[in-house]
């Protein structure tokens, strides 16, 4: 009788497991055992004492560090999707425990890192050269289109360049330092030299 009610258990565990394993999207070869805070998970909640991490990720791909360390008191005996809840995608967070268990809330800032909010550089919109905030290889946000200056317009060089710059992020390292010299700019100042330096050599094309 005993050895009945074993394997009726054990059936019981596996069929769970199996419908845990369904639900939490286990990739094939993980062992259950294998994912952070399992059994809390499915009972519902994030351990407390799970490391916490939060974080800002700008469109540049700089990160800041907004606070390591306990989980915070607010957030105890809450599960993962409370959690996901009070720190909403729709706002720009993403929340998740990773393999070592640190429960992790990212946020991605719709904008600029400190440092790359002042950089300018050079690319295209449309068939006109354009000026855009931020470094090379990140357009979401576009200042200025210099309706004067058709890509056909400039010189041979200039023309290289910009259309390079357009895949920038594909191109070799040493391709894209190369374009940094040319197309990037840490401040208004030092793009304004760079249009100046365009004007004469257009004059003298």
């Amino acid at each position: 009788m005993k050895s009945v009610f074993k394997a009726g258990l054990l059936l019981v565990i596996t069929s769970l497991a199996v419908y845990l394993g369904l639900g939490l999207g286990v990739a094939p070869g993980l062992s259950l055992a294998e994912l952070p805070g399992l059994n809390q998970l499915a009972a519902g909640r994030v351990p407390d004492k799970n490391l916490l991490q939060e974080k800002y990720i700008y469109w540049c791909g700089e990160t800041h560090l907004v606070y390591q360390g306990e989980i915070y008191r607010q957030l105890q005996g809450k599960s993962l999707a409370q959690i996901q809840e009070i720190f909403p995608a729709a706002e720009g967070w993403q929340v998740y425990v990773d393999e070592k268990g640190c429960l992790h809330l990212d946020r991605h800032i719709e904008g600029f890192c400190s440092k790359h909010t002042a950089y300018r550089h050079l690319g295209l919109k449309g068939q006109h050269l354009a000026i855009y905030q931020g470094p090379l290889g990140y357009n979401q946000k576009l200042l200025q289109v210099l309706e004067g200056k058709d890509i056909q317009s400039l010189p041979a060089r200039w023309q290289e360049r910009i259309k390079q710059a357009e895949n920038y992020r594909q191109l070799p390292e040493d391709e894209k330092l190369r374009l940094q010299e040319e197309l990037e700019f840490s401040d208004e100042l030092a793009l304004q030299a760079a249009l100046d330096n365009l004007d004469e050599e257009n004059s003298d094309w």
